[in-house]
């Protein structure tokens, strides 16, 4: 009586590991997905930290909107800083990491990942009053910090992870919908979206690469497959994907100047 052979054969053995190749192509996406959603909900969370801050310091403060910089450079991170008590201090004149970064940025470490509006978190060194809570009619509509893209890297003619604290809410960039009377309507292609790491030694951050470091910093960053996260004025954070946010509708705000003598929500749309 013969013995029976143990084992499998080479097409048993081959039949195995092309099942395992199919599923690991279906479920390896899955995975990437799932972490990347996790990162998201990481993002949402530091930006409500910020939110909360940011309207701790207007109760404080005679329902006024902190400034995004100080006339001594100091930015809005230090200022909103005590109702936080997260982050690493950046040499004196902000914080990041911690609550102040998005797991998902591809430079973590640097500063000023999520931006606030310049027109309404006034910069003081541009000589513009404070805004006050009221000057905002429809803060649940109106966007006030969001995440943007990175400005060079942290190394060579950019050492210190340095970022643009504010961005502009102004008509550059946004394309304007004639099937709307000319409203604008989402970013132009080429407009912000991007992120810029050059960072050779002995060249400025902000003009070394194509797109330009300001192209990225001032417009949103839609890195979590397609959408980004936005802290609106009244304190909530919502993700929205790109070609669903309306310049009128979620950014303009009718008589408020711009900072440095820009238009910015003063501007009518054309």
């Amino acid at each position: 009586m013969s013995k029976k052979a143990l084992g499998f054969t080479l097409i048993e053995l081959l039949v195995v590991i092309a099942i395992i190749a199919i599923l690991a192509a279906i479920l390896f996406p899955v995975f990437a997905q799932a972490r990347e959603k996790a990162r998201q909900i990481t993002c949402v969370n530091n930006l409500k930290e910020i939110g909360i801050g940011m309207l701790m310091y207007a109760q404080d403060y005679d329902e006024t909107w902190m400034p995004s910089r100080t006339t001594g450079a100091v930015e809005w991170s230090v200022i909103v800083q005590p109702y936080i008590k997260n982050g690493v201090d950046g040499g004196g004149f902000n914080f990041k990491s911690g609550v102040f970064s998005c797991p998902s940025a591809s430079i973590p470490t640097q500063g000023n990942q999520f931006k606030p509006r310049a027109d309404v978190f006034v910069p003081l060194d541009s000589g513009n009053p404070v805004v006050t809570l009221a000057a905002v009619p429809a803060p649940a509509n109106v966007i006030g910090f969001f995440e943007g893209g990175t400005g060079g890297g942290v190394t060579g003619g950019n050492p210190s992870g340095w970022n643009y604290p504010f961005w502009f809410a102004d008509e550059t960039g946004w394309i304007p919908n004639a099937a709307q009377d000319n409203v604008k309507y989402d970013l132009i292609a080429g407009s912000g979206d991007c992120d810029n790491q050059a960072s050779a030694a002995g060249n400025n951050w902000w003009s070394y690469g194509i797109p330009s470091a300001e192209e990225c910093t001032w417009y949103p960053r839609y890195r979590h497959s397609g959408m980004a996260n936005f802290l609106w004025l009244d304190g909530h954070v919502k993700s929205i994907r790109r070609s669903k946010l309306s310049y009128v509708d979620n950014i303009f705000i009718p008589n408020l100047p711009g900072p440095y003598g820009t238009q910015a929500e003063g501007a009518t749309p054309n």
